[in-house]
């Protein structure tokens, strides 16, 4: 069904999407940009935006979603898009696609014709269809720039400054798309206040359906020069600074230097390392601490003996770490072995399998740290897949045992901190039934708010080795206790900071992985009976 764009009025604005967040406050010293949206799947920032296209519901069963709402905002160099469609779908893999067409400058003089629109100068499609899975699911998403030649190569997402919100199945998508470097040249030209936008959704048996051509004009123009600039907040007063960081095997190996830079911009208390390589030992883990952050005497850590190349590591700046027999070497739940039936002949079937033997990716410890007690957990679940896929039900089985372990931990404490890589990008619930039994065991949880300093997005993961995928949130902090809670978060990507700042390097993370780290300052409540185990060290 072809729809249309509506006029703004003064009625209701989008409805929100429920999400469990922590609402810490902002943080101090002009640490992000102020832009309009935080790519984050959160409705919240359009509440007060009227949608530029409306429509009711379309009837074609081969459609893999129905596009009915529809808005956009032009903020600098950045497209802001959210839409909602009728279904609950993965986005990057779709049984079929979506594709914008953008016209940049909103010049019909530029690029060349994609569909109704006759000057767009990029194209994103979602759930990329040249290399579908069984079923015509897609693969990723990808950018192709247009010129007045045609539409041009795929390219990959992470490359060309693309965000999505979130990774996971969803009724409602926000994306960025950075213009500055599209063929129509946006740029810093101050006579381009507008951009245009189409959206065209396809199914992978046949089927297509077309809005209307929505105008975008620019809220304001907002020189680079008026925007704070950004840096790694200060932990504030009395807080514990704890960072999850997936380090993709080798990595910290490979690019110690930029590892060491990292963690002292961070200057983490407490760190969490997912996908630690094998030949890792805690003597050479405290030896790479202790570069960074000296005296390497001054640094306790518990390294997982269980999870193959996927090993994970809980260490402490000035405490004790004790680990938590319940989470160490946790075996597949039972689940797990009805996988071949559910999926015959699935080729991930072997990697299942191997997992049975490494047991999985996954650590407790108890941290003692300024006379408190954290029950700490870092994980890796498995990636990759699409709502309903085999790899979603092995994150979920995964997260069944997780959870069953974390109900037979009887170790005191004062608060929870569970963090690592949940991979999501089929349905979110991992991610519920983790909060939902850290709640149980300790009565609240908050997921930590972590925004990219300096970036109005959530993303944690950008990886132009895996160039079909969007820039997207892989990587969680939550937080659990009666008397504790996040203070403020953040993720950093030293490509977002200024040249040099703090000492880091641009190229940092990237050389080291495709993950970013996720920081939170933890309030961590008064001690009591709970921490007992801490009184005196372990």
């Amino acid at each position: 069904m072809l729809r249309r764009p509506i006029k703004p009025s003064a009625k209701a604005a989008a409805a929100a999407l429920v999400v469990i967040v922590a609402c810490a406050p902002p943080p101090p010293n002009g640490v992000a940009a102020v832009p309009p949206v935080v790519v984050d799947g959160n409705a919240d920032e359009w509440r007060s935006v009227d949608p530029q296209l409306l429509d009711g519901p379309d009837s074609d069963p081969r459609l893999p979603v129905d596009i009915a709402r529809v808005w956009a905002r032009l903020f600098g160099d950045e497209l802001l898009i959210a839409i909602d469609w009728t279904r609950t779908v993965s986005p990057q893999s779709m049984a079929g696609g979506v594709t914008l067409a953008i016209d940049a400058d909103n010049n019909p003089a530029t690029g060349s014709r994609v569909g109704a629109l006759p000057g767009a100068d990029l194209v994103v499609e979602l759930s990329r269809q040249d290399a579908p899975r069984p079923g015509g699911f897609g693969t990723g998403v990808s950018v192709r720039r247009v010129t007045a030649s045609g539409i041009g190569n795929r390219e990959g997402p992470a490359g060309a400054s693309v965000d999505l919100a979130p990774t996971f199945a969803t009724p409602r998508l926000e994306l960025r798309v950075d213009l500055s470097r599209t063929p129509g040249g946006r740029g810093t030209d101050a006579a381009h206040l507008s951009a245009a936008l189409q959206l065209v959704a396809e199914g992978a048996t046949g089927g297509a359906d077309s809005t209307a051509v929505i105008t975008i004009h620019q809220e304001r123009p907002l020189p680079r020069a008026v925007v704070p600039r950004p840096a790694v907040p200060p932990p504030p007063p009395g807080t514990i600074r704890a960072m999850t960081w997936n380090v993709a095997d080798a990595g910290i190996r490979t690019s110690e230097g930029a590892t060491v830079r990292i963690l002292q911009a961070i200057r983490p208390d407490v760190v969490l390392f997912d996908e630690l390589s094998a030949q890792e030992t805690t003597e050479s883990l405290r030896q790479l601490l202790g570069a960074a952050l000296p005296p390497s005497s001054a640094w306790a850590l518990e390294l997982g003996r269980c999870g193959g190349r996927q090993r994970n590591m809980i260490a402490v700046r000035g405490g004790a770490v004790r680990p938590v027999a319940a989470l160490q070497c946790l075996t597949q739940p039972p689940e797990a072995g009805e996988l071949a039936r559910e999926f015959p002949g699935d080729r991930l079937l072997p990697a299942v399998e191997r997992e049975r033997e490494h047991r999985l990716a996954v650590l407790g410890a108890l941290v003692c740290i300024r006379d408190r007690a954290l029950l700490v957990v870092s994980l890796d679940l498995p990636s990759g897949g699409y709502a309903g896929s085999l790899e979603d039900r092995w994150r979920t089985i995964t997260v069944t045992g997780i959870a069953a372990a974390l109900a037979r931990t009887r170790t005191p404490h004062d608060g929870v901190v569970v963090g690592g890589d949940f991979n999501l990008v089929g349905v979110r619930g991992p991610l519920d039934s983790l909060a939902a039994a850290v709640a149980r065991l300790d009565g609240h949880v908050q997921v930590a708010s972590a925004v990219r300093i300096g970036r109005g997005s959530v993303a944690t993961w950008n990886d132009t080795k895996y160039p079909e995928w969007a820039s997207g949130r892989l990587d969680y902090l939550l937080v659990g206790g009666a008397n504790s809670g996040v203070v403020q978060a953040f993720v950093l990507e030293p490509s977002d900071l200024p040249h040099a700042a703090g000492g880091l390097q641009p190229t940092d993370r990237s050389a080291v992985s495709g993950h970013m780290p996720v920081v939170a300052d933890l309030r961590v409540g008064a001690a009591s009976s709970q921490g007992a185990g801490c009184r005196g060290g372990l």
